[in-house]
C-alpha cells in the first residue's frame, strides 16, 4: 500500500490504521490485518452535531429551533431495524425545517441482500406510482424502522416527471437528484440532493456484506420497457423493469 498523508480510517474489525487517498475512486479498502473491507468516502464538510449522540426527539428539536442547515451534510446515525438488523442513516438533504435521510446501505427485499423487480414484466406502464418497489417501500420496509424514528418521518412530494407528483414516505430518488442532469430519464425530476452534489461517489452503494459498487433502481422511467438505475461505479444507465436491484430508500424527517 502506497503511503498517503493526510486521510486515515481505522479497521472496526482489528483496529489497524490504514491512510487513502481522497482521490482515489474507490468505495472501500481492504485491511492490510484482517483482511475485511473498509468503506471510504470522500470527506464531507466538517459535521456540527454527532448524530449518534443525540436522539430522535433531540434531533427533531434542532430543527425546531434552529434549522436543517445546524444538520452536517453527510452526518451518519445508526438505527436498529425491527428485524433486527444494524444499519446507518445520513444526510442526504438539508431544508429550513426537514432533513432527508438516505439509507447508506442498500436494502433487498428479504435478507437486506435480495434484490426486487420494478414490476413483474418489463413495463414502465404507469410509471413509478404502480411499482412492486413503491408499494414495497412504503408497506414492508416502512414497517421495519424503528419507532422512535417513524413517528418523525413525514410525507415527502416526489416528482415523478410530466407534472405529476406522488407523496410518499418512502422512497427512491430520480435520476435528476442523483446526478444533476437528464441522462436516461425521459423527464428532469426534482433538485439534486446536496450529498450526491458534493460528491458523484456517494452514489455508489453495496449491501452491509461489505461489498460495494451494486446496482440500483432511481424511480425515473427511461423508456416503455426500463427505468433508470445506477451502477456499481456510480453511473447512469437503464434496466429492464422485470429485471432485479437494489434499493437505496430515502425518507425524510421534519416538523
Amino acid at each position: 500500500m502506497k503511503v498517503i498523508t493526510g486521510n486515515v480510517t481505522t479497521c472496526n474489525g482489528c483496529l489497524t490504521a490504514m491512510e487513502f487517498d481522497e482521490s482515489d475512486i474507490i468505495p472501500a479498502i481492504k485491511c492490510p490485518t484482517c483482511s475485511k473491507l473498509i468503506e471510504v468516502n470522500h470527506p464531507l464538510p466538517a459535521i456540527a452535531i454527532d448524530l449518534n449522540s443525540k436522539s430522535w426527539d433531540e434531533i427533531i428539536e434542532i430543527l425546531k429551533t434552529k434549522s436543517g442547515k445546524a444538520l452536517g451534510l453527510g452526518a451518519k446515525k445508526n438505527i436498529t431495524l425491527k428485524n433486527g438488523e444494524f444499519y446507518t442513516v445520513q444526510i442526504t438533504h438539508r431544508k429550513d425545517n426537514a432533513v432527508i435521510l438516505n439509507l447508506l446501505d442498500l436494502y433487498g427485499t428479504n435478507d437486506g441482500d435480495g434484490r426486487i423487480a420494478m414490476n413483474k414484466s418489463c413495463t414502465t406502464k404507469g410509471g413509478y406510482a404502480k411499482t412492486l418497489a413503491r408499494k414495497w417501500l412504503n408497506e414492508d420496509f416502512l414497517a421495519l424502522l424503528p419507532d422512535d424514528l417513524a413517528k418523525y418521518i413525514i410525507p415527502t412530494k416526489i416528482d415523478v416527471g410530466n407534472g405529476e407528483f406522488l407523496e410518499d414516505k418512502v422512497f427512491i430518488p430520480s435520476e435528476f437528484e442523483l446526478h444533476g442532469r437528464k441522462i436516461h430519464a425521459m423527464y428532469e425530476e426534482g433538485e439534486q440532493f446536496e450529498l450526491y452534489k458534493e460528491d458523484w461517489r456517494n452514489r455508489i452503494a453495496g449491501c452491509r456484506d461489505g461489498e460495494y459498487g451494486r446496482w440500483q433502481w432511481t424511480r425515473s422511467v427511461a423508456s416503455a420497457e426500463c427505468f433508470c438505475v445506477v451502477d456499481g461505479r456510480g453511473l447512469a444507465f437503464c434496466n429492464y423493469a422485470g429485471g432485479e436491484c437494489y434499493l437505496r430508500p430515502h425518507f425524510q424527517i421534519g416538523i
